[in-house]
């Protein structure tokens, strides 16, 4: 199945042992910044990891 795949070659690259789908916007940028946190820890960076909430309504 392609999201197996998808999901073993996103470990392979990051280093980490879980990935995971979702199934809306909001569920994939929480899941990004989870996922960009964790790399930091794993891999011992001294970056942080900053995000905004900018909305453009009219």
């Amino acid at each position: 199945m392609l999201q197996n795949k998808l999901t073993e070659k996103f470990a392979e690259i990051s280093g980490l042992d879980k990935s995971s789908f979702g199934n809306s916007g909001s569920e994939a940028v929480e899941r990004a910044i989870k996922s960009a946190r964790k790399f930091r820890k794993v891999h011992n960076k001294k970056r942080k990891v900053i995000s905004t909430n900018i909305c453009n309504t009219k």
